[in-house]
């Protein structure tokens, strides 16, 4: 078996492998209503989360303010735009967009639903902000991606109307305003939030055709469920009337693997089996190319056992959880600590989260959504070396700075009640 960076031996790329070397991989880690306490934990305990079933339907225009000016803060960097360095006036006409001179007073929110696979921009635009000017995969405007039936609050519009500046339930932007649809009615609205019946997608994505648009739904999001009949199902799916608001059609579709009715319970064997799911699938950083990064990877494979966690890497380092700091300790301290995890736990750096699976012949091995890792050399010098795709590996491989990522990590994380 290969031991030293990213592996390609067939059995460390198995799931059933690493499912073979558990004893108790069936067990439930927690059942359904210790998960809804844990989930109220989390909110209780992010400063990004929210229950938007308490989410107050009229907002102060201060705080709306606020929010958008902390995401226009990042233009004070510089970022090139189609291989050009972005100038000034380039900059004022994103700020512009946002429609600060309209918010006055006490604002009324509305209720709504992503209608498709939408983006969640930091700006109100689709032009991507690059670090450099040969840059193309890391769009510094791209906050994540989010699935179809999603509820959602739209907080304001843009200048153009174009864009919605919303709240999911782990994030806040910008999202084209045609990927959402007004819902008038509460009711209706949380039906989305917390249906009564619908399949959970437990394969990496699920597709399917409504209204001549294919309809792309990744791991972990819902699908209401109308009926069930033989091998045939019936399906409740948003879309947007020409006016902007919601039209629920119902779709048949086909029994499908790629769907379980409700949660997969919450054990160690399902979070390999799912983690697995994306083996292979391309690095996408804030769900660009519909796949996942390494954080949008550990929130989906949650989600599909009903765990809600926060969007980015550093605000799961900190959720609801049992934590073991490394901060202080020895390469030979980091290994004991780590040996102590179970499969499923998350290993955070600066920057990086992974899922911890097990491991061989003292080694810990990883799964992860990995960008890229840098060889140094003897001389002093050193290469990057892309990988832009979820790979199993070790933590020998080394990061810019020179630190391995075994001497690297910051923290380890076991998403269950401290009690």
């Amino acid at each position: 078996m290969k031991t030293i960076g990213i592996t390609n031996d067939p059995a460390l790329r198995s799931a059933i492998f690493w499912q073979q070397q558990l004893d108790d991989g069936d067990k439930v880690i927690l059942q359904s209503q210790e998960i809804k306490q844990f989930n109220q934990q989390i909110v209780k305990e992010s400063a990004v989360m929210q229950d938007l079933k308490k989410y107050p339907m009229t907002q102060e225009a201060a705080m709306i303010t606020q929010l958008l000016n902390s995401n226009g803060t990042i233009l004070a960097e510089n970022f090139y735009h189609q291989g050009l360095l972005v100038t000034d006036e380039f900059k004022k006409s994103l700020l512009d967009k946002c429609n600060f001179n309209v918010l006055h007073g006490i604002q009324k929110l509305k209720y709504g639903v992503t209608v498709r696979r939408a983006n969640l921009r930091i700006l109100p635009t689709n032009d991507a902000l690059y670090s450099s000017a040969e840059d193309t995969e890391f769009d510094n405007l791209q906050e994540t991606a989010i699935d179809p039936a999603e509820p959602v609050i739209l907080l304001h519009q843009s200048l153009d109307n174009d864009f919605y500046f919303i709240q999911t339930y782990n994030a806040y932007g910008w999202v084209a305003a045609k990927d959402i649809a007004i819902i008038k009615e509460r009711i209706t609205w949380l039906r989305y939030i917390k249906p009564e019946w619908f399949f959970v997608v437990i394969d990496k994505n699920f597709r399917f055709t409504i209204q001549s648009e294919e309809v792309l739904y990744q791991m972990g999001s819902k699908i209401l469920i109308k009926c069930i009949a033989n091998d045939q199902v019936k399906v409740v799916v948003p879309t947007r009337k020409a006016n902007g608001d919601l039209e629920e059609v119902v779709v048949a579709i086909p029994a499908s693997e790629s769907l379980h009715k409700g949660y997969l319970l919450y054990t160690r064997n399902h979070l390999i089996a799912q983690c697995f799911r994306f083996l292979d699938e391309p690095y996408g950083w804030g769900g660009l190319h519909n796949s996942v990064d390494c954080s949008s990877l550990v929130n989906a494979v949650y989600r599909s056992v009903g765990i809600d966690l926060p969007r980015n890497s550093g605000q799961q380092e900190r959720a609801a959880g049992i934590h073991y700091t490394m901060h202080a300790l020895t390469r030979k301290e980091r290994y004991q600590c780590i040996s102590e995890l179970q499969p499923g736990d998350t290993l955070h750096m600066n920057g990086h989260v992974m899922i911890y699976l097990g491991e061989v012949n003292h080694t810990p091995y990883v799964l992860h959504s990995l960008g890229s890792y840098t060889e140094h050399f003897a001389d002093g010098s050193h290469e990057k070396v892309p990988v832009m795709q979820v790979v199993v590996s070790d933590l020998i491989l080394k990061r810019y700075n020179g630190m391995t990522f075994i001497d690297d990590l910051t923290t380890a994380v076991s998403f269950r009640s401290r009690t």
